[in-house]
Formats: C-alpha cells, structure tokens, sequence
C-alpha cells in the first residue's frame, strides 16, 4: 500500500486508523510493506494527517517493513488504547511535525497488561522527540535495535512507568538539533523499571566525533528505583555522558564509556 499527497493541512484524520467496532475488540492485525507520506510539497511537513492511529480496545497487532514520513505523528497509540501486544518490526518514522515518531498513549490500567515491542525501528530528524513513552502509557516496553538520531529534542523520552521499560542496543545520536536542551535517552521523574544497555548514545549523526545533544542519558530527579545503565558508549555528548543523581533502591549504573558515574544502591 502507498498513501500519498494528501491535502495540505486540510482537515483532519489517519491514513490508517485502528479502532474497536462498538463494544467488539479489534484483534489480529497485520501491516506489512506500507509507505506513507503525508506532504504534496516536497519538503513541507504535514501538521494534521497521522500515519497509523491505534486507539480502543485493539489487539495483537502487527506493523512490519512500513514507512511513514512528513506526518503529524506517523505511529500513534491515543489514551483510549487498553489493548495488548503491539509488535514494531523494520517501522521508519522520518520528519513528524507533531509530538514524536512513535508516540504511545494509553487508558490506563489493564489488568491483563500491556506490550509494546519495537525491533529494528528507525525514527530521525523529527521535530520533537523520536520515542516517546507518555505519562499516561501503562505498558511494558522493549526496544531493540532503535536507530534514533537527528531529532530536534530528545531521541527517546521515557516518561511512562508500567513496570518494565527495556532498551538494548540503541544508536542514540546527535539529537537536540533545535538547541533547546535535548538528550539522548531521558527518564522523567519518579519513573522506576527502566534497563538500558549496550549501543551508543553520543556522537554525530554518523556516529563520529561529538554531537549536539547535551547527554547521552539524563535522569530527571533523584527518586527512582531499578535504573539498570550497564555498557552504553555514552562519548561524544555536548555536555556529558550520563546525568544522574539516583536515592532509589535497585539502581546499578556502571561500565559505559564517556561517564564516570557508578551507582549501586
């Protein structure tokens, strides 16, 4: 599937929205090799069409091989989702206007628990974050493989707490392309459960040399508990490696390069 030149800035709405059907749970659903650009203008960004719009009660789905650029938000869950098990494979997302690449919202607390898990997923030179995990986002989350760079605030914003957010292997670089105090990787205040390990957070966009974020990775505040930092190349920041200061319990924080900082509490 192409979805192409959509009016611009005309209305509202999703090139593909995902939604229970009254009381009737949506379930298994499979994307796979979709392209979507939401401009006509050539390097214009369109500021209200969505790429893939996931709300309500919906399943088990699947979004693989797929592109969606220029768009508001190109992959977005909203705070009515209450769903499970969301699976990201090979998904690019490249010049969001609106509030990330991947944006994931949820309703709040599902007794049977949400799961979010991206693979090898690209989200860059969008005009705020590349990730984020809202406040409101109840969910357990894996990320692998992320390649995130070139966003104009912070690559990966971690403000969600649902009991397990991983992150390994990330390539993490020269975010903060707007000047305007982005990092790498953040974890907002009073989040627990968060393990980040290996990959590179620092760097150009081509990984040498320094880059314009101003961490690698930035903890928001002292109260956290089990903050695992293990083995992350965290050199070529504008400002520095990691910045943290941790009065939690379970925090291990050691062996990344470009950061002095060890903690085990």
């Amino acid at each position: 599937c192409r979805f192409r030149n959509p009016p611009t800035d005309e209305g509202t709405g999703q090139f593909i929205k995902l939604d229970q059907n009254g009381s009737e749970r949506l379930d298994q659903i499979r994307i796979e090799n979709c392209v979507g650009d939401g401009s006509p203008d050539g390097s214009a960004l369109n500021s209200v069409v969505d790429g893939i719009y996931i709300s309500g009660f919906s399943n088990t789905i699947f979004v693989t091989n797929s592109s969606f650029i220029r768009l508001n938000r190109p992959y977005y869950t909203d705070g009515s989702w209450t769903g499970e098990f969301l699976y990201f494979q090979n998904a690019e997302a490249e010049r969001a206007s609106g509030d990330a690449g991947f944006l994931f919202s949820s309703g709040g607390n599902n007794a049977d628990g949400n799961f979010i898990t991206l693979d090898n997923c690209f989200s860059s030179s969008n005009e705020n974050n590349g990730i984020t995990l809202s406040s409101d986002l109840d969910a357990s989350v894996n990320i692998t493989n992320c390649n995130v760079r070139g966003n104009k605030n912070h690559g990966i914003l971690v403000d969600s707490d649902g009991g397990n957010t991983s992150i390994v292997n990330p390539i993490c670089a020269d975010n903060n392309q707007s000047g305007s105090g982005g990092h790498g990787i953040v974890i907002g205040d009073g989040v627990d459960d968060v393990y980040i390990a290996g990959g590179r957070c620092g760097g150009g966009t081509n990984l040498t040399g320094s880059g314009g974020q101003l961490y690698g990775i930035r903890i928001d505040n002292a109260s956290h508990n089990n903050i695992r930092i293990i083995g992350t190349n965290c050199t070529g920041n504008a400002t520095g490696g990691i910045d943290a200061s941790l009065s939690g319990s379970g925090n291990k924080i050691q062996f990344n390069s470009g950061s002095a900082l060890s903690v085990n509490t």
